[in-house]
């Protein structure tokens, strides 16, 4: 997969610097795991038609944020002025609210 050059600019990374960034927040088997949702991405939006970059970048970070501590996805909902209802849940949902938060993408 590491021929897979973005182009449409959708994040400030290449996918190398992309690949590193995640491989560095998560866990060895976490990692490996949004490696392969990234392939099913790309295969999925290949066979329905849909944007192949945007599919492969939303499956290579979908779990970025995920082994987090709470104290830094709390911290986030308060300082982006979030929902306060946020708080009333866990991980599940919070790492998938915050990941580009976490990325620096905003």
């Amino acid at each position: 997969m590491s021929e897979f050059v973005y182009q449409a600019d959708l994040v400030p990374y290449t996918r190398a610097e992309l690949v590193e960034k995640v491989a560095a927040n998560l866990s060895t088997s976490r990692f490996e795991h949004c490696l392969r949702v990234e392939q099913t991405a790309i295969e999925l939006a290949r066979q329905n038609g849909a944007d192949v970059e945007r599919a492969a970048i939303a499956g290579l970070v979908h779990d970025y944020a995920k082994q987090l501590p709470d104290e830094t996805f709390i911290a986030a909902i308060q300082a982006n002025h979030f929902d306060p209802d946020l708080l009333n849940y866990g991980n599940a949902i919070w790492h998938g609210v915050l990941v580009r938060i976490s990325l620096n993408v905003i």
